[in-house]
Formats: structure tokens, C-alpha cells, sequence
């Protein structure tokens, strides 16, 4: 798991405990989890969904019976336009992997990442529609440091063959300096007489 996608997860959770203060405790169990226990992540990630999801449909649905099961609610919810589409696949999407994690099938870190951007998500248009919270700024992936990206690209045989292609270049100009520089018995260089048959009487004039 990378580093910089850990630390904006966690620049996510600060953001919304201070949006969301009431629930801290969910939120901090969440992230602390996130490493070394996913699953457990993602179940909490869950509930928190499921606590949201209740709290619309008591503001929006007062009058009608609220149906038993979360997918249940949130498809009333989805035919009423009650929830914006572009919301809809990371409400599933949570409520799928929370399952998944309740059940103890396996989960990974990069999952618990998955699912805390998706909360993330849901509940910045569930404080502004609900809660009349401004817009939470989004924290964004730092970019790879220099050192990272060279070691990477050492990595890729690709790149190693440019490098050592380049290398062979600047060696051959530098044992052959001499030779491609200097003026020999016509008083011109090799890059001269190069440039002169090309530019002045075209490629043919190579003598």
C-alpha cells in the first residue's frame, strides 16, 4: 500500500471527524484499522453508510414504513431521486465490501482505502444536503518524490536500455571529441562538413 494514498486517507477521516464530530469514534476506528485490519474497516465503514442511510429516509420518508433491509431502503431511495446517481455505485460498493468483511472473506488494505474515499464521497453531499455543512475540500495524492520515480524507472528494462543507449552516446562523444570537433586537412569538422552536406547542398553532397 502506498504511503501517500495511507496519508490521504487519513487526511479524509480529519476532515470529515471535524465535519462529523458525533462521529468520531467510528471514524478513527476506521482509519486505525484501515492497515492492519481491513476487514474490520470496512464493517465499520458499513455501519457508519447504514446510520446515513437511515438518517435521510427519516428526513425525507417520515410517513412511510421504512422497509427492513439497507439495499431495500437505498432503492426507494434511488426511485425516488433521493440520492444523486453518481453516489449510487459507491453506496453499493460500500455496502457490498461491508458485507464481504462481516462475513470474514478476505479484504485488503487497498480496499479499506476504497471504501473510506467512497465515505468519503457519501457523506460530503450527505452534510451539505442534511446537515447544511459547506463543501469539504478534497485532499489529493501527493506526487511520487524524484527518488521513488528513479527507482522505479530502474525497474522498467525499457528505460535501462534508453539510459545505457544515451550513455554509449556520451562516451563516443567524448573518446571521439577530437575527431568529430576538430579540423582536419580541409579545415573542417566533422559536425561542419555533417551540416554543410545536408543544409547547403542537400544530401547528396556529401563528398
Amino acid at each position: 500500500m502506498a504511503t501517500q494514498e495511507l496519508d490521504t486517507a487519513k487526511a479524509k477521516i480529519m476532515l470529515l471527524i471535524k465535519a462529523f464530530p458525533s462521529h468520531t469514534d467510528q471514524l478513527q476506528k476506521i482509519i486505525d484499522r484501515a492497515g492492519d485490519d481491513p476487514e474490520s474497516a470496512v464493517v465499520k465503514a458499513r455501519i457508519l453508510l447504514e446510520m446515513v442511510i437511515h438518517d435521510i429516509w427519516d428526513s425525507t420518508n417520515s410517513r412511510e414504513p421504512k422497509p427492513n433491509k439497507l439495499h431495500e431502503i437505498i432503492n426507494h431511495l434511488k426511485m425516488n431521486e433521493q440520492i444523486p446517481r453518481r453516489l449510487l455505485s459507491r453506496i453499493h460498493g460500500l455496502r457490498d465490501m461491508g458485507n464481504i468483511g462481516a462475513h470474514t472473506n478476505p479484504v485488503t488494505q487497498s480496499d479499506a482505502l476504497r471504501c473510506i474515499g467512497d465515505l468519503f464521497e457519501i457523506l460530503s453531499w450527505y452534510g451539505i444536503q442534511f446537515k447544511q455543512l459547506q463543501p469539504l475540500p478534497v485532499p489529493v495524492t501527493p506526487p511520487d518524490s524524484f527518488k521513488k520515480y528513479l527507482i522505479d524507472s530502474l525497474k522498467n528494462s525499457f528505460f535501462l536500455i534508453i539510459l545505457l543507449v544515451n550513455l554509449a552516446g556520451l562516451f563516443g562523444l567524448i573518446r571521439f571529441n577530437k575527431v568529430i570537433f576538430n579540423e582536419g586537412q580541409e579545415g573542417k569538422s566533422v559536425i561542419t562538413k555533417i551540416y554543410e552536406g545536408m543544409f547547403v547542398r542537400g544530401i547528396g553532397g556529401f563528398r
